[in-house]
């Protein structure tokens, strides 16, 4: 009886995740730039606190002198830039754009070079294509950064919203083949 009650906790659980994942991609969709504006802001946060906790451990014992100064630098580094994020974030998400463009350009470059450097790679096609793929995304994304992070956003929700449905069609389907099976004993 116990493992029947795990089983079903589970199954609600997972129809939970899968109706909260669709209902979120369902918002990202529909609003994309009040989504990357709230990832600005989670960010701009991120670095906030980052910059305190650095801050912190420099004043706090244990570590060098030299340690010390490194890390109150860092950290005022990074509460200045936490701050400034939260002031313009439109140019945040710009800089997120910029720095996801140049991460893509630069990855599919080495990895073109170093699939087309090795001639006894297997499948070196499609992982060549894929290198070039991510190139030109990176193109793509630096030639046109905001427009880009909303596309990117609206392609995420509609991932959510697919998975989702997927997670509920799984779920559903398992529960209808354990009462199937129990009944079936």
């Amino acid at each position: 009886m116990a493992l029947t009650h795990m089983v079903n906790e589970h199954q609600a659980m997972a129809l939970a995740l899968g109706g909260i994942s669709f209902v979120v991609g369902v918002i990202v969709v529909a609003w994309p730039e009040v989504t990357v504006g709230a990832l600005a802001v989670l960010v701009g946060l991120q670095l906030i606190f980052n910059g305190v906790v650095r801050i912190a451990q420099s004043v706090a014992g244990g570590l060098t002198a030299g340690a010390r100064t490194l890390m109150a630098v860092l950290g005022v580094l990074s509460l200045s830039i936490g701050v400034l994020a939260l002031r313009d974030l439109f140019q945040t998400v710009t800089v997120l754009a910029v720095l996801f463009g140049m991460f893509w350009l630069v990855g599919g470059i080495i990895e073109a070079v170093a699939v087309l450097s090795d001639r006894d790679r297997p499948g070196r096609g499609p992982e060549l294509f894929l290198a070039c793929l991510s190139a030109l995304a990176g193109i793509v994304v630096l030639a046109y950064p905001a427009a880009s992070l909303v596309a990117l956003t609206w392609l995420f929700g509609l991932w959510l919203i697919t998975w989702g449905i997927v997670g509920v069609l799984v779920t559903l389907w398992i529960r209808q083949a354990d009462r199937r099976a129990a009944s079936a004993r």
